[in-house]
């Protein structure tokens, strides 16, 4: 069986969040900050509401994708909060939604923190002349500012968002736009990123080969029993360092 390598595509594409860029702190400091307003307690709430709303935030961008009707990320964000408050029986005003909402927004810009590794990966990948772009379903025209922020932007020849084409991933569009900018094609590129869903199944579905970064150590049986076969990635790792072994 050949071994996997990464310096044989003439393209790669990395996803943002939980991949490049360490995000998880964002969500807790945002949602601690609405919870107060119910509770002096705010971290008896959390657990159950945070699982509650990244499904709920899951499920909105997947209805997104596969309705072809765009919402921006704000929106998307405010309504999986909207159903999430009203599950856990909290009432709230549309002016305390957009808040919440923006708070998520600034929030993603201030915290987020390179991945360990990302510099080493990304240097190594440069010196064998591999075309590299980011696309990601984050808050408009903040992959661009981050990743300047954090002196990564000099690696990558495109960024997409989902304002680049009102599309979010698994919808096959922000890929394309992507392989597009950096004249490449599908068969000769990688997708590399941490969601199942929107990087495996949406990359898997325009040919391009997958590696799968399972930091929540979810079982990959059960996310192809969940989408099929054909969304198997060529390779699963636990970390971004571990890519290194595969250059």
């Amino acid at each position: 069986m050949k071994k996997f390598s990464l310096r044989s595509f003439e393209a790669i594409l990395f996803d943002l969040d939980s991949t490049l860029t360490d995000t998880h702190y964002y969500p807790l400091k945002a949602s601690e900050w609405l919870l107060a307003k119910y509770s002096d307690t705010p971290e008896d709430m959390m657990s159950s509401y945070i699982m509650e709303l990244v499904g709920n935030y899951r499920r909105e961008l997947k209805e997104v994708a596969e309705s072809g009707i765009y919402r921006s990320p704000v929106q998307v964000v405010k309504d999986a909060i909207r159903k999430t408050l009203v599950s856990q029986e909290l009432t709230f005003s549309e002016e305390l939604l957009e808040e919440a909402a923006q708070r998520f927004k600034s929030l993603h810009m201030q915290l987020s923190e390179k991945m360990p590794g990302v510099d080493s990966l990304l240097a190594a990948l440069r010196s064998f002349d591999i075309k590299m772009g980011v696309v990601t379903n984050s808050f408009e025209g903040h992959a661009e500012q981050i990743l300047k922020n954090l002196k990564l932007d000099r690696f990558f020849y495109v960024v997409v968002d989902g304002s680049d084409i009102e599309a979010f991933k698994p919808d096959r569009a922000p890929f394309e736009y992507a392989l597009g900018k950096l004249g490449a094609k599908p068969d000769k590129s990688v997708m590399i990123g941490d969601e199942f869903f929107n990087d495996m199944v949406g990359a898997k579905a325009i040919g391009l080969s997958t590696v799968w970064i399972n930091l929540r150590q979810q079982s990959i049986e059960e996310m192809l029993e969940k989408y099929g076969r054909s969304s198997a990635p060529d390779l699963i790792v636990d970390s971004l360092p571990d890519l290194e072994r595969f250059i």
